[in-house]
């Protein structure tokens, strides 16, 4: 609990301290593996975090938020093939959970794959509509496609929900200064 407490404080590395501390404590808990990978993954030490995201999956082969999680974090590391798998294996648990169709979205997107990753990403803003991190990935997606007066439009449905949003904000300005 103070690991999450500290991730939504920004406070990583104390976060990395803390939940590495309740791994050691129940070694056998899937979720303090996959917890830890994420903080890994927040310092961007991607190999450490893959190696305890697979932990996580090791002990729960039926988690497909953590395969879709191995999935991402394997993109970082340019392991493309077996993020696939991952992500596959996420669709193939919970094939109608929106964050693994954003996750892939974000995986194809960095492959360069773009109509791949349109594709995978409409599908996580049909599922949930209401979340605007998923216009935002939308509109980045459509932006790379040349498509600037669609990805506009997402980015400000994203900007509607969340108006504050820095990321959401830079969107919009890098999509205005290609139009």
């Amino acid at each position: 609990a103070l690991g999450v407490t500290l991730d939504k404080l920004e406070r990583y590395e104390e976060a990395l301290k803390a939940k590495k501390t309740a791994v050691e404590l129940e070694p056998d808990n899937a979720a303090y593996h996959a917890s830890l990978g994420v903080a890994f993954y927040q310092i961007d030490q991607y190999e450490e975090a893959a190696e305890e995201i697979k932990k996580g999956v090791e002990l729960e082969p039926d988690r497909a938020d953590y395969h879709s999680c191995l999935g991402l974090v394997l993109s970082e590391t340019g392991r493309w093939d077996e993020a696939l798998r991952e992500m596959q294996r996420a669709l193939e648990l919970e094939p109608n959970y929106a964050r693994n169709y954003h996750r892939l979205g974000i995986v194809l997107s960095k492959m360069r794959r773009y109509e791949e990753a349109l594709r995978e990403t409409k599908k996580a803003v049909e599922l949930k509509p209401d979340f605007a991190e998923y216009h935002d990935t939308l509109g980045m997606i459509l932006y790379m496609l040349g498509r600037c007066e669609e990805a506009l439009k997402e980015v400000e449905q994203a900007l509607e929900m969340e108006p504050e949003n820095k990321q959401y904000l830079a969107s919009k300005e890098s999509i205005l200064s290609a139009m």
